[in-house]
């Protein structure tokens, strides 16, 4: 069951329940209809709807201060009318957003903006926040999506040969054991990355 909110000349549309309010030559109509089209035959345009994906985000382990790989964030307008995204803000400065676009942004039908975020930790241990994002949609006006990860110290990681998760880190020309602590290269719990 769709609702439709328009401004009509007055006059009773066959077939559809009206309620009407307003004044003199006009009135403000809500038509329910059960199918997505106007059952007078005129297009009846679906408010803006806000679709944000994902809708959390998870970060690897990462070394206190040093920023992460970039996740992307995709926010969608699903709705007809034009959609106003008024604000991007992050609740913590550990989770950074990058490339956001200028504000207020309009998003005209199917129309869709990305921007960044990423993990920045301040300390060790888990760390939570939210990315909030503010428009003009009428039943979802500020939509969060959660941020998590863990900070962790460079002497704290596991390393995995052939698996390096931590971006902008690279290691040289020394051992790095599962224990974090250097120990010779014949140890078998030990790599050596080039």
């Amino acid at each position: 069951m769709v609702e439709w909110l328009y401004t009509e000349q007055r006059h009773r549309a066959h077939g559809a329940n009206e309620n009407t309010t307003g004044g003199h030559g006009h009135s403000r109509a809500a038509i329910t209809s059960p199918q997505a089209s106007d059952p007078v035959g005129c297009h009846l345009f679906a408010p803006p709807e806000i679709a944000v994906s994902p809708s959390a985000l998870s970060f690897a382990d990462q070394i206190v201060n040093a920023p992460s790989e970039a996740k992307t964030v995709t926010i969608r307008n699903t709705g007809e009318l034009g959609l106003t995204v008024t604000s991007i803000a992050s609740s913590s400065g550990e989770f950074l957003i990058e490339g956001k676009p200028a504000l207020p942004a309009n998003l005209s039908a199917d129309a869709q903006t990305t921007f960044k975020v990423r993990f920045k930790p301040l300390s060790t241990g888990a760390r939570s926040g939210s990315i909030l994002i503010a428009s003009n949609d009428r039943d979802e006006s500020l939509i969060t999506v959660t941020c998590s990860g863990t900070g962790v110290l460079a002497d704290d990681l596991t390393i995995v040969p052939g698996k390096w998760p931590i971006a902008g880190i690279v290691f040289r020309e020394y051992a790095i054991c599962c224990s974090g602590r250097r120990r010779q290269e014949s140890d078998d719990c030990c790599t050596h990355n080039h």
